[in-house]
């Protein structure tokens, strides 16, 4: 393996170490926000549901062999993916509490 393939392999690795460390909990995403209220339950499903894809994602290289399963899904740019939907969700997220908010006082 020449210098180049190999420096392009150890920064890919690295990139998916941090990318993996970072997307392990999305809590704080469900912080504040209840589950008795019209938006606050779906958004706890949304929430929930996305952190078990970001987990299968994340754990999916270690569960399948290549050799007996073939090429593997570009996982490492599913997890980028999914990083960049976890900000969205984080600048939706006010507006969800407000929402949320107001849902709880008129019961």
């Amino acid at each position: 393996m020449d210098k180049n393939k190999l420096h392009t392999l150890i920064k890919q690795t690295v990139n998916e170490e941090i990318i993996r460390e970072s997307l392990v909990s999305l809590d704080h995403l469900h912080d504040g926000i209840s589950t008795s209220t019209m938006v606050g339950k779906p958004w706890y499903s949304l929430i929930s549901g996305l952190e078990s894809v970001v987990n299968e994602v994340k754990d999916f290289k270690g569960m399948y062999s290549s050799a007996h399963h073939g090429p593997h899904p570009n996982t490492g740019g599913a997890l980028i993916q999914l990083q960049m939907i976890a900000k969205i969700l984080e600048g939706i997220k006010p507006v969800i509490m407000g929402m949320d908010d107001i849902q709880k006082k008129d019961r």
